[in-house]
């Protein structure tokens, strides 16, 4: 591993977003060299194209790969993870964009100064898309730390509050070491996201320290894979979070209390979106996910689950749903 940053943008269908996260990149002032790879995997719009453009412009910073077929999510990042020359690896999602040009001399100089911190990272804001407003997330912390990473495994395992962990930069060594220990854990296609089990394997092999500056802006209002107004779609990506959180809390020896937890508010999350769906051929996933991993759902829960059991039921219960979202839109 070489002594520069690699930063690994993926990127699929994000023709009206790619150009602003690599522009943010390339602003990006340190005292070491950086990389851009560059997983753009088989976009039907025009994302390709700027990506080759961007590419061509910058022959001896960019390295792009264009994907063909569609590899997803997974075999996308870890497939640049792997092209990654770095000691230090940050990334940027295709729709993301960073705000502060010295963000990787930041993080960078944090992890030189600290060789037992395996993952540093630093306050974000969220933009929304549709209103061009950028707003501190739930969980912002306005002070920095250096924490030991294995007892901050349970807050990342199964947050009581969504973990403020987006702006990132990771040591590649412990990285790849995890990797190896556990290709199955990154590689799972069964398992939704790539950053719960970095951010896992990093904190298990030393320390994470957090500066409190906002330096990227993390996108939402438009479809993405966390964000999807597609409730089926969103459905199973909450599955399949449920089940990478199960896998994770065993693999790390986490609180069953906590996990329960955990578990119970993913499984009123699961129902709800079933609910939303109006789609009873989803209860029965929804039944084998509980049964699976054992969850012991809450009254609500309950109840809502015997509700949808009436077809009629269920659609009053839409149907007062809906004009209760319209009345909070005339407020």
């Amino acid at each position: 591993m070489e002594d520069i940053i690699s930063v690994v943008v993926i990127t699929y269908n994000q023709e009206e977003y790619i150009a602003r996260a690599l522009d943010s990149i390339l602003m990006q002032k340190c005292s070491i060299p950086f990389e851009i790879i560059i997983g753009e995997d088989c976009s039907t719009d025009n994302t390709g194209e700027i990506c080759a453009r961007y590419a061509e412009q910058y022959p001896d910073k960019i390295t792009l790969f264009r994907n063909s077929p569609n590899k997803g999510l997974l075999n996308n990042y870890f497939d640049c993870l792997m092209a990654c020359r770095g000691k230090y690896m940050a990334d940027c999602a295709g729709d993301d964009f960073w705000v502060d040009e010295y963000k990787l001399e930041k993080l960078r100089t944090i992890m030189d100064e600290h060789p037992d911190v395996t993952l540093a990272h630093t306050g974000y804001a969220v933009y929304n898309e549709n209103t061009g407003v950028a707003s501190t997330p739930l969980g912002y912390q306005p002070e920095a730390y250096i924490k030991d990473g294995k007892a901050m495994l349970q807050d990342i395992i199964c947050p009581k509050v969504p973990m403020m962990i987006q702006s990132t930069m990771f040591r590649m060594k412990p990285l790849l070491e995890g990797y190896e220990e556990d290709t199955a854990l990154f590689r799972n296609k069964n398992l939704p996201c790539e950053d719960m089990p970095i951010f896992s394997v990093l904190a298990s092999r030393g320390k994470v320290a957090y500066i409190p500056d906002v330096t990227q802006n993390y996108s939402v209002g438009h479809d993405s894979l966390s964000n999807n107004v597609d409730e089926v779609k969103q459905f199973h990506f909450v599955r399949r979070m449920a089940k990478l959180t199960s896998y994770l809390a065993e693999k790390y020896g986490i609180d069953a209390t906590a996990l329960n937890e955990c578990l119970r508010i993913k499984a009123f999350a699961l129902i709800m979106h079933v609910f939303r769906t109006n789609k009873p051929e989803l209860l029965a996933d929804f039944d084998n996910t509980i049964q699976s991993l054992h969850i012991q759902t809450d009254t609500k829960t309950k109840f809502l689950r015997q509700a949808l059991k009436c077809k009629m039921l269920w659609k009053t219960l839409l149907c007062v749903r809906k004009a209760f979202v319209r009345l909070k839109k005339r407020a």
